[in-house]
């Protein structure tokens, strides 16, 4: 379970995805959608710890699952979506039909009447400003916690 993870694990896994983003974008994540949605006040405060605003969601779209075709996933989201929802879905190749649903999803949901917003501005929040680059220009390696990509790590 994330909320048992020790607490400079998650400090150390935080502080690490902060560093590759900033080194890919030029820019710090301010918001932390826990793995799983598993969440609790300690995991909480450790990533407001790091300046990272918690937040939820509240349609899992189910794209990681194999069994879901691309068709059955644009009726699902497109069907489920509600007034401020906040959808998951992956880009990081565990949703396999994602990429070719996406865009049919996004087409049905301004058909409803949807405004789509970045979750910064469903909350109100700015965007995560840029910062000055970084001293290196390379990719921070990962922390050595014997993780590795798609693993539940945290």
């Amino acid at each position: 379970s994330v909320p048992k993870v020790p607490p400079a694990r998650v400090h150390e896994e935080l502080a690490w995805t902060q560093d590759v983003l900033y080194s890919l974008t030029g820019r710090r994540a301010t918001l932390f959608r826990p793995p799983y949605g598993e969440v609790d006040e300690r995991l909480s405060r450790l990533a407001a710890g790091q300046g990272l605003v918690t937040v939820q969601f509240d349609l899992a779209s189910g794209d990681p699952d194999r069994r879901i075709s691309a068709s059955k996933l644009i009726d699902y989201v497109s069907k489920k979506a509600r007034n401020g929802s906040i959808i998951v879905m992956h880009m990081n190749g565990n949703g396999i039909h994602t990429a070719k649903a996406l865009p049919r999803i996004l087409h049905r949901l301004r058909k409803r009447g949807f405004e789509l917003v970045t979750v910064s501005e469903l909350l109100g929040l700015p965007p995560a400003p840029p910062v000055p680059a970084p001293a290196a220009e390379s990719v921070p390696a990962a922390p050595e916690n014997g993780c590795s990509p798609g693993e539940k790590c945290l």
